[in-house]
């Protein structure tokens, strides 16, 4: 998929062929060739960036032919490495979790792995800040985020209590949940129940999240976002 100069919010659609468990960054994410590595003064031009719950871990990329040509080592040709610059990267990234891809050109990536079996997929979402994304490689409009009915919809001040923050590669684009029964009570709608709206509170959401996309949900509860085959 096309990564633009600056920053690309994606996400880990695919598990590992035959076991479908999470992949490696450096399985799951292969940069074309004209991707930006490294300069000759040994400083990164492209970062991908994950987060943990509170804080983001950031890999540099190592570019064809720069694992040997700068570090002795032809393994960490055109890998992810730490930006310490002392090993490869080896981090985990579950089908159906976001990072980010900051690099100083345009370019490609492709994302490999076997595209998970079972029909439906939970992601856990927790208070706060959620990096998530599909599970599976499809493009998905916005109301197919389905959050579990533990996840806060609305205050009775109208206040929401839960968003979905998309990236245009600017700016972000915010939606806020109206929970179940909501639309109706708050609204007089029932077709706004359990649904994304405008932050506006002018209208249901309806909005397309491209095949390998991340985006944020902040809450200030706990549960779960399902995504469906």
């Amino acid at each position: 998929m096309a990564v633009n100069s600056g920053l690309n919010l994606l996400g880990s659609q695919f598990v590992e062929v035959g076991t479908e468990a999470a992949l490696d960054i450096n399985d799951l994410v292969t940069p074309s060739a004209d991707l930006a590595g490294m300069t000759d003064s040994y400083e990164f031009q492209t970062f991908l960036m994950t987060w943990d719950g509170a804080n983001y871990v950031t890999y540099g990329y190592c570019g064809e032919g720069q694992g040997e040509g700068l570090f002795g080592d032809p393994s960490w040709n055109a890998k992810w490495i730490s930006v310490n610059m002392d090993a490869l990267a080896i981090v985990d990234i579950s089908a159906g979790t976001g990072f980010w891809v900051q690099t100083s050109g345009d370019s490609t990536v492709t994302m490999m792995g076997q595209v998970a079996s079972a029909e439906s997929t939970s992601v856990d979402v927790t208070a706060g800040l959620n990096l998530i994304s599909s599970s599976y490689p499809k493009a998905i409009n916005v109301q197919d985020v389905v959050v579990s009915s533990d996840i806060p919809g609305m205050t009775d001040g109208y206040e929401f209590q839960t968003f979905l923050m998309t990236w245009d590669g600017a700016n972000y684009v915010t939606y806020g949940y109206c929970g179940e029964g909501q639309g109706e009570s708050l609204f007089g709608d029932p077709s706004w129940n359990a649904k994304w709206i405008s932050v506006n509170m002018d209208g249901v959401a309806d909005a397309t999240l491209p095949a390998g996309s991340g985006f944020w949900v902040q809450t200030t509860g706990t549960g779960t976002v399902t995504f469906a085959k």
